[in-house]
């Protein structure tokens, strides 16, 4: 049992280093000050020496409409080798490359800060009827490394654990990767980037008729046990740092255990794991404060229960897209155009699809299931029918007396169409612009967002769900990308904003709540100058 002064030492830790990673007009948090070329980390994680297993492509597009994965439960395709590439195809692999002036550069189907993709991924599967390995998965060529073996005892005992088929997925993070270009804010970056991750693999797995469940009793430790991370001689600074671990399975009316049986733990932990990692970087610069909020937000194994939200009927405008052609087309939007209009059911229904009651938010990222911490602040510029101002959208209704208290007591609070809220009238475009670093994307765009979630309490309550409520915003984000797209405009997600004018704005007088995570929407004005090539074009 942890101490009492070490939890209250824990907690400190954590308001500092939020604290102090504020950006402020005039004082941004502590980051290089300069884009390091040089030392510029390699986006590619490989374990040389690994046995490699090269996965097959998709033979032809799902055929499955984008809103299809979220009315009902798809046909499963089976658990295999071939389900899980196809699964991470969708998800997790490469989307496309883009070529300017010489340089070609990576993007992925899941979003990332920088696009710097801090995430690294693992899966455990069955490799015949029982045995299974734990793999490495390498997106850039779309491939397995494989790192350990598990034996037919060890497997028929995670089998018989779940009431199911189905494989196992982690991710870990390798901090640095973000900290090259962004400083002591780099482990907020790559909470965000595991959110995203997560929505991203949530919704790939119902294109293929399977569910994704986050194993939210899991602890760190146990997770790192796992994937061999304690026994793997990492390169200092290098190192990755355990996660979170989804088990993706067939649809069931069956309880879900949230961890894996202790057997194949304490399997995992005798095996010997394969490769040695890649070098990424010829030198570093140490972000001991990294280091310490990483340690401080460590989940320990827990329970899982079950938590009720309020939520009130909605709807969602239909698209007739398919699912894979916006999963493979979602790009963060560089500029906006600063006038197109959005129709009022298509902004109602892209914040529809952010309800814990949709898709991905049914993975149960926390150990309470249905729990809801992160709820929308939206500056509407450019919606038909509906005045420009900030409207609050709450995630859950049963939030909205504790808001009220604190939030200004100038603010309106009519309910325009539920669960959305007009708070102020008025033309706030330039404060949007100015809340996000002075970024005139934030402005240009039809509608913006910050995303205020329940903090000071949550965290000292339970000190790892620092790390879970900038995962709750990275999966909101990832869908407001996803709704975007399939409904004709962009989004972008904006790390680089002002915490305190965000609060300022809303009257918060303490860290009750705080703003973790902006987000824009518009009609995105395409780079005429770029190439886009296939996303697997190098291995041809």
């Amino acid at each position: 049992m942890i101490e009492v002064e070490n939890i209250r030492g824990v907690i400190l830790d954590i308001f500092y280093y939020h604290e102090v990673t504020k950006h402020k007009a005039g004082r941004y948090a502590k980051s290089p000050g300069y884009m390091d070329w040089e030392n510029e980390p390699v986006p590619l994680r490989s374990f040389d020496g690994a046995e490699v297993l090269k996965l097959p492509f998709l033979e032809k597009e799902p055929d499955v409409l984008y809103d299809e994965i979220f009315q009902r439960h798809l046909p499963s395709k089976g658990i295999s080798l071939s389900t899980a590439a196809n699964f991470l195809e969708l998800s997790l692999s490469l989307a496309a490359w883009k070529s300017y002036g010489g340089s070609t550069w990576a993007l992925r189907i899941n979003p990332s800060s920088g696009n710097l993709h801090a995430e690294e991924t693992y899966v455990l599967m069955p490799v015949s009827e029982n045995s299974a390995a734990l793999y490495h998965y390498n997106p850039y060529f779309h491939l397995f490394e494989k790192r350990a073996g598990i034996d037919t005892t060890a497997w028929k005992t995670a089998k018989d654990f779940f009431p199911v088929r189905g494989f196992f997925v982690a991710l870990s993070s390798i901090h640095w990767r973000e900290a090259w270009k962004y400083g002591e804010r780099a482990f907020r970056y790559t909470c965000l980037d595991i959110g995203h991750a997560v929505a991203a693999m949530s919704v790939s797995a119902s294109v293929f008729g399977l569910k994704a469940t986050v194993l939210s009793g899991m602890s760190c430790s146990d997770i790192a046990a796992v994937l061999g991370l304690g026994k793997t001689q990492w390169i200092e600074y290098e190192e990755e740092i355990p996660e979170t671990l989804l088990f993706i399975h067939e649809h069931t009316e069956a309880e879900i255990p949230r961890r894996l049986p202790d057997e194949i733990i304490e399997h995992l932990k005798c095996q010997h794991f394969a490769g040695t990692p890649n070098r990424l970087s010829k030198t570093h610069i140490p972000w001991e404060i990294i280091k310490d909020i990483s340690t401080a937000t460590e989940k320990p194994a827990t329970e899982f229960l079950k938590a009720a939200y309020i939520t009130k009927e909605t709807r969602v405008s239909v698209t007739l897209k398919m699912a894979s052609h916006v999963i493979r087309t979602r790009r963060s939007g560089q500029r906006y155009d600063g006038k197109t209009n959005m129709p009022f059911d298509v902004f109602l229904s892209i914040l529809n699809r952010t309800l814990p009651t949709s898709l991905p938010f049914n993975s149960d990222i926390y150990p309470v299931e249905g729990a809801v911490f992160v709820h929308l602040l939206v500056y509407v510029h450019r919606v038909m029918g509906l005045p420009q101002g900030i409207y609050l959208f709450a995630r859950d209704d049963s939030e909205i007396s504790g808001m009220k208290q604190r939030m200004s007591a100038d603010f309106l609070w009519e309910e325009t169409s539920a669960p959305l809220y007009l708070l102020q009238r008025g033309d706030f475009i330039n404060v949007a612009a100015m809340i996000s670093c002075g970024q005139d994307i934030a402005g240009d765009g039809v509608f913006s967002i910050s995303m205020i979630s329940r903090f000071a309490d949550i965290v000292s309550d339970t000190p790892y769900m620092y790390r879970r409520l900038f995962g709750e915003a990275g999966m909101i984000g990832q869908m407001l990308y996803l709704e975007a797209e399939a409904r004709g405009f962009r989004g972008t997600g904006i790390g680089c904003f002002f915490d305190d004018e965000v609060h300022n704005l809303l009257g918060l007088q303490d860290n009750y709540y705080q703003c973790l995570y902006n987000f824009t929407i518009g009609n995105a004005l395409d780079d005429k100058r770029l190439t886009t090539l296939p996303p697997y074009y190098h291995l041809k």
